[in-house]
């Protein structure tokens, strides 16, 4: 009976929901989550609908979205993690597009939180990495009742196996004045995480020596800044110095030689008044450079 006094109900109170009713779409507005059930009377009888469920999503206009990894640089047979993170809004439609999803390679999953934020965490795992899943992985989430999309991507490598490379920021002859500070830099790229160390004649320098300090500052992903630093060199810091740089699967060293310039010193003097032919000789010996 379109006159009849229809009313909605909002079970978990119960309260009575005064919104607008039309007899042909029903009640129109807008309505938290909850259980509700209309009733009306006709004739004295009362009738009831089914109880029905209002769902309420969280959605805004944009799309913030961010992709995350551990790491870009992979050996074969590891794992491959690729998050893609949607932060306040619910209604959205998540594709992945990445080297191996033709042939389905990767495993999906999705979570969401509410506390302290709304957030929705997709997750692209490739269990056993091979050179083949290198490539662009790129999540492009659509917003599902808007004209709104957002695509993210980056970059992974896979490798067949680890790797090390030395660039020195010095020649192999160096030289150093007496009581200078003298530092030597050597960019190091590496993965995995290499194992770095100093030597000075074959013996391996430690990092709490007092006036020889080495050190190891990661830059980047896979690159490295490696540092031996003479404090007030002496004459006997001279000699060759090496820095040895590994992994689990390669092995690089670099070598080079550093003499401290001292200033000349006069160990002997010889002055010699009897040669052959009438004339004079001054011989020196001198220690330093």
């Amino acid at each position: 009976d379109p006159s009849s006094n229809v009313t909605l109900i909002k079970m978990e109170e119960p309260k009575i929901m005064y919104n607008f009713y039309d007899s042909k779409q029903g009640f129109i507005g807008r309505f938290p989550s909850g259980s509700y059930v209309c009733k009306t009377v006709i004739d004295g009888v009362e009738f009831k609908t089914e109880q029905f469920i209002v769902h309420t999503w969280k959605a805004t206009p944009e799309i913030p979205v961010n992709i995350e990894v551990p790491k870009t640089v992979f050996k074969t047979g590891e794992r491959i993690v690729v998050k893609c993170v949607v932060l306040d809004n619910e209604v959205v439609d998540l594709q992945w597009r990445y080297p191996g999803s033709v042939k389905g390679r990767g495993i999906m999953e999705v979570e969401e939180t509410k506390i302290p934020s709304l957030k929705l965490e997709y997750t692209l795992t490739i269990v056993n990495a091979s050179e083949k899943d290198s490539g662009e992985y790129e999540c492009a989430v659509t917003h599902a009742t808007q004209d709104a999309k957002e695509i993210k991507k980056i970059s992974i490598s896979v490798l067949e196996k680890g790797f090390v490379r030395l660039e020195p920021k010095f020649g192999m002859v160096e030289s150093a004045n007496l009581h200078e500070v003298k530092r030597f830099m050597v960019s190091v790229q590496a993965y995995p995480a290499p194992k770095v160390f100093w030597l000075k004649d074959n013996v391996t320098l430690f990092e709490n020596f007092t006036e020889i300090i080495t050190t190891l500052t990661p830059m980047k992903e896979t690159r490295y800044e490696s540092g031996l630093k003479l404090i007030r060199a002496k004459e006997e810091d001279s000699g060759f110095y090496t820095i040895v740089a590994q992994n689990g699967d390669e092995i690089k060293s670099y070598t080079f030689s550093l003499q401290i310039r001292v200033p000349a010193l006069i160990l002997n003097l010889v002055d010699d008044h009897y040669r052959s032919n009438g004339g004079q000789t001054v011989g020196c010996l001198v220690k330093g450079m």
